[in-house]
């Protein structure tokens, strides 16, 4: 055992960060790799693989294999291991990631996870050490003298085929494929390795490339720096050898449109209407969107477009992506267009759906077939069915992209060089065509666009680029590579660059790529299994085999030896294909696995994920030409096979509106549910409902106005309705979102009054009145919003208060305030003024706004006040355990996550609704409740004899939809410390001292120095003036003595880190300190919560059951973007009120030694009122709590609210089961 702890240690010590870059004036020619590692989430996964190579090299080189060793080093793998267990769902659409392709091996295919082996990996040591020659171990061939004796030479006549193949080729590669060079960080910042760097030793990771002095471009550099692809972690961490990372998913998903993460996905997206974001420059609307990320890191340009990493290294590479850009958002425009309710993210899913398919469809029909030949084609099984599904899927085909290993399953294929022969059929020069096709005009070096897309901002230059490339026959994939790859690759200011051939042939090598031999055996070999004994053999196979040869003896000591990427491309092409027999068996092994192993391939016919026939047949339809013609303006006409030049037979170019070039029927993709309904809900039908509504609503306010004028008597001062409505009261925020909301229900009133008339049955059709409101609920009106408010006499803007900015930054260390973009996926959930949700169905009366009044047996509901007389009684019965902290902290642990206020009148008065006929006299928002016979405390009649109601208002609504009734939720529903800190960003610069990140503060003298700052938040404040109430996080902070202390108690932790951060970090600047206190304080709330609070509350079998425990070490993993964290109707109007019944009315005061030492504190007396909390002695204690009859005053004594009755009404309101 000891020996293994010490062979460990010594790993450790050889994992030692690399030293930071130097500056050298090869720092140009290393930019290409900090662009293909800008992934750097695969930090820790490289890390951990790392260890485990070391281990396994340790294990081998020392012959460890004691039993007792063992143990010891899979416990230590375990600790650093990075992987977690992926939980599924069955999801009609893909993941971003990949994830989740494949239910049962759920990490197949996903990005970030290592590629395949078909072959096992061909390292000189079995683990990671670059390949040697099989006669003497000696070096192999110098990868850039190799590219200097075969790569100049060009073999290949063009071919019949344009130069749009090789683009595609580029853009199919970079959806499948992104490896990345392992990257130093310094501060969570990427820094360029220093390889070649002079006066740095070398760290082991360095394979840089040696310059031969005879190699007269490059006789003033005596090394190409080459940092290797960053390492992943086998399966469970296991050892053994090295792995490399795909970071991009394995799957034809067209990820190089959408991305290959969440946040990146996101960035793209306008949400709004399911579309991707375009540029903002008027002169280039709809183009790709810029970006500075790459460029900026490059130091090359300042238009970049995102998203691929890969696209802005050629300029016509952009164009494919603003292509599919355009086809997306004109897929999305047309799905509205037949399915107006359909939300945003509905119409972005099923657009990227079908985008996806037609992308797959374009390339196993029109691209495979030119590429590995038609034999090659039908051989491997991959042209798609010309009707109904493919039944090919097979859940053991592991769609992951090869690197070659055949061993185990989940392991990678080696796909990923060999498409690189793109790159060696692009010509020298990009060069634009004129509108009328008649000359050629800026024929320009390729060196010059490296990473530099801005001439196609200039103007749209898309059309002009591509007349091009459909017109230019390509120069075969053979070995040869034009100057402005194999020299001048991201050519710099010192006119130095990269040599592209260079750098794949290192690349094979540094993945442990099997030779050239192997591979032809494995494929079958050419002539029937010939095996390969000499140089000779080959003469017959290559392109200018007996020249070839020659030079090949020459270089490689044997034919072992030779690399698969440069023999590969010397072999003669297959017949009917563009590549050799090695290469096309590669490719099409690949490009079966894609299609065998993806459960959300388009032909499948699985049920959630799959079209319909009809669709499917639509998808067909799909062509290049379609597309391009589609989405590139005046583009007039063009060959019908893209790919392929054109020709005056079979190929003649058409004008893009004739018949032969037809496109999908997207009707095909109408709703079901409109076939059930026959309420044509267009996007006009909606538009001119809310119109209609908007001037109701209006109406209704104006009567309402009278109303309350003419019958609303004045409060007066101490009356309880008066004090609970202005507890109860709307944020400014809230009201605007609720006077859209009110016309939205009336929307819904109207459609659904309308569809069930007497006149209009049959518009019903299918469907009952909970299926016409589940309708009308996916209806997205979020255009809608802005059009409604102006109507209603807008105060002002809340946008100041409540930033709703996208994309989300998903770099930020902190929370927003209204917890936008907590979750990236779904940037509203459990948002301040967001709506409550309901786990079950609402139980309105009419299924969308009437209060629920029957039972289940259709009789009357109880009483609410008759429920309360006869179930709850104020007696003093104490626990035998818990102090009322049990109370007091979950009340200010309620007032962190939900407030609900009640309803106003059309001008924000507080609505008194006394009356019993309160609903018709003053305003539909009254919900009065009579006092039933035998009231204990209540008469049934008033004064004057007339009918006695307690009064009550509905909660304000704030559903953005059509639909039913919902309520709104004020606060954010995270844990987040907003009773501290408040819910929008106005609250936060109110409490702030923008000093040393601390909060602003009272001092009240010696006893309570750091008192929370004195204020009018609280509106009913009674023992205003003399003593002030106060301002904090949420706004009910002086409702009584034992909750404002509890306020206090959490501002002081505030500020006493803050002094602590500003000590031990004297550089961090006011906004890092408050931000850090105020992430700390967040998390000290919520572990109160979870590890000391909610233990007593549900006990430890339910905290077991629902995973409530806090982790003693490491970190959670159960976060799940699909969960939305929004308070529940019955949580806030009825589980969490159960504390309203552990209150008691007294607040005895203890010293420090827990003894009394003056009068108690009395709620009754103490409510709103901060009395207590300026005579210097409430302080010590913060044990006690709050009145059952809270509202109650000391007169009159008939206008007492019973808090246990408001709860139950509450409840029936808003429709609770």
């Amino acid at each position: 055992m000891n020996d293994a702890r010490r062979a460990i240690d010594e790993i450790e010590q050889y994992i030692e960060p690399f030293p930071l870059q130097s500056k050298s004036t090869i720092g140009q020619i290393r930019m290409p790799f900090k662009a293909w590692g800008l992934h750097t989430n695969a930090q820790e996964l490289a890390h951990a693989a790392v260890i485990s190579i070391a281990i396994t090299k340790k294990m081998k080189n020392d012959g460890i294999k004691s039993a007792n060793f063992l143990p010891v080093v899979l416990k230590y793998i375990q600790e650093y291991c990075p992987l977690h267990k992926i939980e599924c769902s069955n999801s009609k659409y893909r993941t971003i990631d990949g994830t989740c392709n494949n239910i049962m091996q759920p990490t197949w295919g996903a990005s970030g996870t290592p590629m395949q082996r078909i072959i096992e990996p061909f390292y000189a040591d079995g683990i990671d050490e670059l390949r040697v020659s099989i006669v003497d171990d000696s070096e192999l061939p110098n990868v850039r003298y190799l590219s200097n004796l075969f790569f100049v030479k060009k073999h290949s006549p063009a071919l019949q085929v344009n130069t749009l193949i090789a683009l595609w080729s580029h853009f199919v590669y970079t959806d499948l494929v992104h490896i990345q060079s392992l990257q130093i960080f310094n501060d969570e910042k990427q820094i360029l390795s220093p390889c070649c760097a002079p006066g740095i030793m070398q760290h082991s990771e360095c394979k840089s490339i040696m310059v031969s002095e005879s190699d007269t471009y490059r006789d003033f550099l005596d090394c190409l720096p080459y940092m290797r692809t960053a390492p992943v972690p086998r399966p469970k961490c296991e050892l053994g050898p090295r792995e490399q990372a795909n970071q991009v998913t394995s799957f034809l998903d067209a990820s190089v449109i959408y991305g290959n993460t969440v946040q990146r996905a996101h960035a793209l997206r306008t949400f709004r209407g399911g579309h991707l974001l375009t540029s903002s420059d008027p002169l280039n609307q709809n183009m790709a969107p810029a970006v500075n990320l790459l460029c900026s890191i490059l130091k090359i340009t300042t238009e970049c477009v995102s998203d691929s990493d890969h696209l802005n290294s050629l300029p016509s590479a952009i164009i494919l992506r603003t292509i599919w850009i355009r086809q997306h958002n004109r897929i999305a425009t047309n799905l509205k267009t037949v399915n107006p309710h359909w939300s945003d993210e509905r119409l972005y899913q099923e657009s990227r759906r079908i985008v996806i398919a037609q992308l797959q469809h374009i390339t196993y029909n029109e691209f495979l077939p030119i590429l590995v030949g038609k034999e090659n084609w039908l051989k491997f099984k991959l042209q798609p069915q010309s009707h109904g599904y493919d039944k090919s899927y097979n859940n053991n085909v592991d769609p992951t992209v090869i690197n070659t290993f055949a061993a185990a399953a989940g392991q990678i294929i080696k796909f990923t060089f060999e498409l690189m022969f793109f790159f060696t059929m692009f010509g020298k020069h990009l060069i634009w065509y004129k509108d009328d096709d008649s000359m050629k005009i800026l024929e320009r070096p390729l060196k010059e666009y490296f990473n530099d897309p801005g001439l196609l901002f200039s103007t749209d230059r898309i059309r002009e680029i591509l007349r091009y490339m459909l017109r230019e026959p390509i120069d075969g994939p053979v070995v040869y590579m034009n100057d402005e790859f194999r020299n001048k690759l991201f050519n710099g200011k010192e006119n130095l660059g990269y040599d592209l051939a260079t750098l794949i042939l290192q690349i094979g090598r540094d993945h442990g790529i099997p030779p050239y031999t192997i591979w032809r055996e494995y494929c079958g070999g050419i002539d029937n299994f010939k095996q390969i004994e000499s140089f000779d053999d080959l003469a017959n196979d290559l392109i200018d085999g007996v020249e070839l040869i020659k030079e090949l003896a020459k270089a490689y000591k044997a034919v072992e030896d030779m690399d698969l990427f440069l023999l590969g491309l010397a072999e003669k092409p297959s017949h009917g294909a563009l590549l050799g027999p090695t290469f096309s068996c590669i490719i099409s092994l690949q490009f079966q696995k894609t299609k065998k192993g993806d459960r959300y391939w388009y032909e499948n016919d699985l049920a959630r994920s799959g079209f319909t026939k009809e669709q499917l047949a639509e998808i067909r339809k799909t062509t290049m030409a379609k597309i391009l013609c589609n989405n590139v303006e005046y583009f007039g006409v063009l060959q019908p096979r893209v790919f392929e030049l054109e020709t005056n037979y079979d190929n003649y170019p058409i004008y893009c509106n004739e018949t032969l070039l037809s496109d999908m029927n997207i009707y095909k993709w109408v709703d079901e549910l409109n076939y059930k309904i026959n309420v044509p809900l267009t996007e006009a039908a909606i538009e001119k409902a809310v119109e209609i509504a908007i001037k109701e609503v209006k109406q209704r306010r104006k009567r309402e106005r009278r109303s309350i004028r003419k019958n609303q008597n004045l409060f007066k001062s101490g009356d309880p309705l008066l004090s609970y409505g202005k507890m109860m009261r709307p944020k400014d925020e809230a009201m605007v979102i609720a006077r859209a909301s009110d016309v939205f229900l009336q929307v819904t009133k109207n459609l659904i009054s309308h569809i069930g008339s007497e006149n209009d049955k049959q518009l019903l059709g299918e469907l009952n009145i909970n299926e016409i409101r589940d309708l009308l609920r996916n209806i997205d009106v979020s255009s809608l919003i802005d059009r409604i408010e102006p109507f209603l006499g807008r105060d002002g803007s809340v946008e100041k208060c409540l930033p709703k900015k996208l994309p989300c930054d998903d770099s930020t260390p902190y929370r927003t305030m209204s917890g936008w973009c907590n979750n990236l996926q779904n940037p509203h959930f459990a948002n301040a003024f967001g709506p409550l949700i309901h786990l079950l169905p609402p139980a309105y009366e009419d299924g969308i706004d009437i209060p629920r009044s029957k039972s289940v047996t259709g009789e009357l509901l109880p009483s609410a006040r008759a429920i309360s007389n006869k179930m709850h009684f104020d007696l003093p019965i104490s626990h035998s355990k818990y102090s009322l902290m049990i109370m007091q902290f979950g009340q200010i642990l309620d007032h962190e996550l939900t407030h609900s206020p009640i309803e106003r009148g059309p001008d924000n008065e507080i609505l008194n609704c006394t009356r019993c006929d309160s609903h018709e006299s003053l305003s539909i928002h009254c919900m009065p409740l009579p006092v039933p016979s035998n009231d204990p405390f209540f008469p049934t009649h008033d004064e004057n004899g007339e009918r006695r109601c307690l009064p009550f208002t509905r909660s304000l609504h704030g559903q953005l939809n059509l639909g039913y009734r919902n309520q709104i939720n004020q606060l954010t529903a995270y844990l987040d410390g907003s009773v501290v800190y408040g819910s929008t960003e106005c609250e936060e610069k109110e409490l702030r001292a923008f000093v040393g990140g601390r909060l602003n503060v009272t001092n009240l003298g010696v006893f309570n120095s750091e008192a929370l700052p004195q204020g009018d938040q609280e509106q009913d404040c009674r023992s205003s003036p003399e003593f002030m109430c106060f301002v904090a996080g949420d706004e009910r902070n002086s409702h009584q003595p034992g909750l404002t202390s509890m306020h206090n108690i959490f501002l002081r932790e505030h500020n006493r880190i803050a002094r602590i951060l500003e000590k031990i970090n004297p550089s961090w600047d006011d906004e890092r300190i408050y931000q850090e206190t105020r992430r700390i304080v967040g998390a000290e709330f919520a572990h109160i919560a979870y590890n000391e609070y909610l233990p007593l509350l549900l006990g430890n079998r339910l905290m077991h059951k629902y995973d409530l425990n806090t982790r003693k070490t490491g970190y959670y993993h159960g976060y799940n973007d699909k969960c939305d964290a929004s308070i529940s109707h019955p949580f806030a109007t009825s589980a969490f009120r159960f504390g309203h019944s552990l209150v008691s009315r007294f607040f005895p005061r203890f010293n420090a030694f827990y003894e009394n030492f003056t009068e108690p504190v009395d709620l009754v007396e103490n409510f709103n009122s901060v009395e207590a909390i300026y005579d210097g002695e409430r302080e010590p204690q913060v044990n006690q709590d709050r009145n059952k009859h809270e509202e109650e005053n000391k007169s009159p004594p008939l206008n007492a609210s019973n808090i246990v009755q408001l709860e139950i009404y509450d409840g029936i309101l808003k429709r609770v089961h």
